[in-house]
């Protein structure tokens, strides 16, 4: 009697599991489509992801390939400011450390600017010259005996932001055209 009492107990527990299953089989039929719609997608995201890493990375590559060549370009620049600067400044000594006299013959200087309000000898230290003529403040900066010296100074000048820089050229301490003196 008690195999009859749990017979109707076992087939309806057999009944619902069954009913059970069907029902999760079918629920997971539809999201499965929508798992693997959804899965597609992301698939996709992460390519084009995978894609603008990639293209980003290629970016800073570059920018880091920029950024030496700069760093190159700046050394390169500073090693020559520092050999100019050893023209300019001769080594501490004075203008006249191998018997050369700048005052006496044809000297050529580089002039950075021309001021009629602006004092500038008190705030500058290093090698300028001031020269007063007609009210106006004259400054130069560097003297040699070469053109080319000069030129490659005033160059340079203009190089790191001095736009107006220009060559002067004195004859016995007198400035003088630059015309003038170049075709003697």
């Amino acid at each position: 009697m008690k195999k009859l009492f749990l017979l109707p107990i076992i087939v309806a527990f057999a009944f619902t599991i069954s009913s059970c299953s069907k029902g999760v089989s079918k629920a997971s039929g539809g999201d499965m489509e929508a798992m693997k719609a959804e899965l597609k997608t992301l698939r996709t995201n992460a390519s084009v992801s995978a894609k603008e890493v990639n293209a980003v990375t290629k970016q800073v590559t570059e920018l880091k390939e920029q950024v030496a060549m700069k760093d190159a370009q700046i050394e390169a620049m500073n090693k020559k400011y520092g050999e100019m600067t050893k023209t300019v400044k001769g080594d501490g000594m004075d203008v006249t450390r191998f018997g050369d006299d700048y005052t006496k013959g044809i000297v050529f200087k580089v002039q950075v600017g021309a001021f009629t309000n602006k004092k500038f000898k008190d705030k500058i230290d290093g090698n300028f010259w001031e020269e007063d003529a007609d009210g106006v403040k004259k400054y130069t900066i560097g003297y040699f005996r070469d053109y080319l010296q000069a030129k490659n100074f005033k160059e340079y000048m203009r190089e790191i932001g001095v736009s107006d820089a220009w060559i002067v050229t004195y004859e016995d301490n007198v400035r003088k055209d630059i015309n003038n003196v170049i075709k003697k």
